[in-house]
């Protein structure tokens, strides 16, 4: 059974959604201090489960921290990373693991993601916005259909809403950067530091969820705050001071 570690903050609909589609897996839960007792609530139920484990913090840290947290209980040599807010599709998981197992400088196997529509993608990559820097989604709005993203890559960088890590090149890169917040581009500040250790990150059409983009935040009324901090954050530690240059990377695979 793999180990999944999905951090959680409030969303219990969502969480409930997901949760049902992961048997034959282990969910690692993170609650980070949920605002609503519903929540907390369906954590502690399903932790009651022997294949379930529940990490349970005092005080909201944000993503970032929360993942650290559930990295800390993974046991073996690869680790799913979910958002509460995807919905996998049927092989989502033998797909990344497939992929992951060809290639041994993959540290990071990243979904293709859809829209909740089921056709619009979301995320097929990531890479640089030509003009400042900024990481953003390529092929974003495109059909599920078009050849662009229906072909492997290795790249710099990949979301981590879902992907497959190497639990030995997580933890070597030092995880994730808990300078980030609550979060938002810490996932391609990590993709960069496993980068410059060697590794690269593959996106791998062939796994497919649904993404109910950033819903697993919540209602946050900081929201864009936590973004434009992250933003900052990236582009001061990776384009302003050119540490970024050779690290990027984006060409099709077998």
């Amino acid at each position: 059974m793999a180990e999944i570690v999905i951090p959680v903050y409030g969303q219990a609909e969502h969480l409930a959604r997901l949760l049902p589609l992961l048997e034959g897996h282990r969910p690692i839960l993170v609650d980070d201090a949920s605002p609503d007792s519903e929540t907390r609530a369906l954590v502690r139920e399903r932790a009651r489960r022997s294949d379930t484990r529940a990490v349970l913090l005092e005080k909201n840290r944000g993503f970032p921290a929360a993942v650290n947290a559930g990295a800390e209980q993974v046991e073996g040599e690869s680790f799913f990373l979910l958002n509460s807010d995807v919905l996998p599709h049927p092989s989502w998981d033998a797909a990344m693991q497939a992929r992951l197992g060809r290639h041994p400088k993959a540290a990071a196997i990243g979904a293709r993601l859809l829209f909740p529509d089921g056709v619009t993608v979301q995320h097929a990559g990531v890479d640089f916005r030509a003009e400042d820097g900024v990481p953003v989604h390529i092929h974003r709005y495109f059909s599920r259909e078009a050849d662009e993203v229906a072909r492997a890559r290795e790249l710099a960088m990949v979301t981590h809403a879902a992907v497959l890590v190497r639990t030995g090149a997580f933890r070597a890169a030092g995880g994730y950067d808990e300078g980030y917040g609550f979060g938002m581009y810490e996932d391609c500040d990590l993709s960069l530091r496993l980068r410059e250790q060697g590794w690269v990150s593959i996106y791998e059409p062939a796994a497919e969820l649904l993404h109910e983009e950033s819903a697993s935040f919540g209602a946050r009324p900081d929201l864009m705050p936590i973004k434009l901090h992250g933003e900052q954050r990236f582009l001061e530690t990776w384009i302003w001071s050119g540490r970024y240059r050779g690290l990027e990377l984006n060409r099709e695979i077998d």
